[in-house]
C-alpha cells in the first residue's frame, strides 16, 4: 500500500482499519483502475508523525499570506521562530474515507497532538492526484505568540494588539478571518491528553492542488471566529479614527491620542484663527471657479 501510493515520508504510526473495497478486475490502467474502486476504509493511527503536511511553518505560509504586503517583511522572522516549534506528532489520527468514481472522500480525518489539532474534510481526486480539501486547526498559544502581525489581526486579539499594530492592519483583519458558526467550532479535537489552553487559536486553510507540489497547494490561511467575536472586532474597528495627514503614529494607541489631541486642538482659539483664513480662501476659490465656468455652448442648428 506504501509503495502504490508513493507516500513515502509521509506519515508514520501504528495502524488499525476496517475497510471494504471493490475494484474493477478488467481495468486495464491504473487510471481506470482507480476509478473502478469503492467502498469505505475507517482506520486509526495512534503514537505517529506527519511528513513535511504537519509543520506549521509549511501551513502558514500559505498564498494569501505570501502576497500580502502586511506581512512580507515579517515573515522570515516568523517562520524562523516556528521551525524550533515540532508539530509533526500526533497521538491519534482518525478518519473516514470513501471511494467512488476515482474521487477518494475524506470524512473527516482529526488529529491529536499536544500543541497543534487538525480536522480535515473534502475531497482527494486520485487519477489526477488533486486536492480540495478544506483544513480546520487549533494552535497552541505557544505557537500563536510568535506569529507576530499575523497573531495580531486574530479577531479575538485586535482589542489587546493596539500596542503592536497601526490602523490600517487592524482595518483589513476581515481578510484574514472566516466566521462559522459555533457548532462547527466545537468540531475541532482537543489537545492531546485532553489538555486545555485557554489561550489557543483556531485557523483554517484552503487546500487546493495538484500533492506532488505541496509548496503551493495551501491557498489560503484565516482565522477562525464565531459571529459574536467577529462582530466585536468589528465594533473596535470602527471605533478607531482615521489616519491623519502627516501622522508619525506607528500603532493603533498612538493614532488614538493623536486624533484625541487634534480634536481638542481644534476647541481652541488658536486653531480656530490659524484656519480661519483657510476657510476664507476655500470659499474665495469655490466662487472664482463658478465665475469662471463658461456657459454651455450653442448647440450647432440641425441640417
Amino acid at each position: 500500500m506504501l509503495d502504490a501510493a508513493g507516500m513515502k515520508d509521509m506519515l508514520s504510526g501504528t495502524a488499525q482499519f476496517d475497510t471494504k473495497l471493490s475494484i474493477d478486475g478488467a481495468a486495464k490502467t491504473p487510471a481506470e483502475q482507480m476509478k473502478g474502486i469503492k467502498g469505505d476504509i475507517n482506520f486509526k493511527i495512534v503514537n505517529g508523525q506527519f511528513g513535511p503536511f504537519g509543520k506549521i511553518e509549511n501551513l502558514i505560509i500559505a498564498e494569501n499570506i505570501r502576497e500580502s504586503q502586511f506581512f512580507q517583511t515579517a515573515l522570515g522572522g516568523i517562520i524562523n521562530s516556528l521551525t524550533s516549534i515540532d508539530t509533526t506528532h500526533f497521538s491519534e489520527l482518525v478518519g473516514t474515507l470513501s471511494f467512488n468514481e476515482g474521487v477518494c472522500h475524506i470524512d473527516p480525518i482529526t488529529s491529536l497532538g499536544n500543541v497543534l489539532t487538525l480536522h480535515i474534510f473534502g475531497d482527494f481526486d486520485l487519477v489526477r492526484n488533486y486536492a480540495d480539501m478544506k483544513v480546520r486547526a487549533k494552535m497552541s498559544s505557544i505557537i500563536s505568540k510568535v506569529l507576530g502581525p499575523l497573531n495580531a489581526i486574530n479577531p479575538v486579539n485586535l482589542m489587546n494588539s493596539a500596542a503592536s499594530m497601526n490602523v490600517v492592519t487592524a482595518k483589513a483583519f476581515s481578510l484574514f478571518c472566516e466566521v462559522v458558526p459555533e457548532n462547527e467550532l466545537a468540531t475541532l479535537p482537543a489537545f492531546e491528553n485532553s489538555y486545555v489552553d485557554s489561550g489557543a487559536a483556531k485557523f483554517q486553510l484552503k487546500v487546493r492542488g495538484d500533492a506532488a507540489k505541496p509548496l503551493t497547494l495551501v491557498k489560503s490561511f484565516k482565522w477562525l471566529s464565531s459571529k459574536t467575536e467577529y462582530d466585536e472586532a468589528v465594533e473596535f474597528v470602527n471605533s478607531l479614527p482615521e489616519e491623519i495627514e502627516g501622522s508619525t503614529a506607528t500603532n493603533i494607541e498612538e493614532a488614538i491620542a493623536e486624533a484625541k489631541a487634534l480634536e481638542a486642538e481644534k476647541k481652541t482659539l488658536k486653531y480656530k484663527v490659524k484656519h480661519l483664513f483657510d476657510k476664507k480662501e476655500k470659499a474665495t476659490k469655490t466662487e472664482t471657479k463658478t465665475e469662471q465656468t463658461p456657459d454651455e455652448p450653442e448647440q450647432a442648428p440641425e441640417e
